[in-house]
């Protein structure tokens, strides 16, 4: 009697794990499939919303750049010069007509030519370029020694300095501290000062 329990028991748990077993591998397996078909899935609509947002930023890029590109001077183009001066840290503007031979360039043929400059704004009406130049503005005199005189300079736009007047006033005559402030270059902004100032060395 009691192997025949015995027996029946093993069966049985023979069954359960013969039919339950597989049954829960299979549905194991459906479910794990089924979670990695939707994450696969999920990825890939990333993926491509991505992929569209990239797409639409290059079209919107697309036609500046091409619009850009097809923009030519022409004579009727009008040219902004900005002079930057590092040194008293004004802006000198000048406009002017194109010249014959910029007429028909493109905003990277233009740069290309003008290489020391910043083209601020291009089109076929007008052009913005810049320049920072080491030096002071034109609105400025500048007193320093020449060959034993006192020399008053003007700088012109490109920085370059320019003689106004040479004076009789020996240098070698001044005191230390004059000395010392003009063969660096003693900057004075009006005409009225520097008078004052030449007035005082011949005193």
């Amino acid at each position: 009697m009691f192997t025949f329990l015995k027996r029946k028991r093993r069966l049985i748990l023979l069954l359960v794990l013969t039919i339950l077993l597989p049954t829960m591998i299979i549905s194991y397996s459906y479910v794990k499939n089924i979670s990695l078909k939707e994450y696969i899935g999920d990825k890939r609509n990333i993926q491509k919303r991505d992929n569209n947002s990239s797409i639409a930023e290059i079209k919107e890029v697309s036609p500046l750049v091409n619009n850009e590109m097809q923009i030519f001077t022409s004579e009727d183009t009008v040219i902004t010069k900005r002079y930057i001066y590092s040194l008293c840290n004004h802006i000198q503007s000048l406009e002017e007509d194109i010249t014959y031979n910029d007429i028909g360039l493109s905003r990277q043929e233009f740069s290309d030519k003008y290489l020391n400059w910043d083209i601020k704004i291009f089109n076929a009406k007008n052009i913005v370029m810049e320049s920072t130049l080491e030096g002071y503005c034109p609105n400025h005199y500048i007193l320093q020694e020449l060959d034993g005189y006192i020399v008053i300079y003007q700088p012109s736009l490109d920085g370059s300095l320019n003689i106004v007047k040479k004076t009789d006033i020996p240098f070698e005559y001044l005191s230390q501290e004059l000395k010392e402030q003009l063969s660096s270059g003693l900057v004075i902004e009006t005409l009225e000062e520097i008078e004052q100032i030449i007035e005082d060395m011949e005193s």
